[in-house]
């Protein structure tokens, strides 16, 4: 499933704006196959370079 087969009937006519609009759980479970799982546990070797988080003002 892509992303704009979630967007309940759109009409291809209308003008496209962007706006952030809130999906339902339940649609994007089932889009994308969400389910509850474990933390993954990852050795050091397989995670990568650690990434420096910016300063908020």
């Amino acid at each position: 499933m892509e992303i704009d087969q979630l967007i309940q009937n759109p009409d291809p006519r209308e003008k496209k704006t962007a706006y952030i609009k809130p999906f339902d759980m339940e649609t994007l479970g089932h889009a994308f196959q969400l389910r509850e799982t474990a933390p993954v546990d990852l050795p050091s070797a397989e995670k990568g370079t650690p990434t420096i988080s910016g300063n908020s003002k």
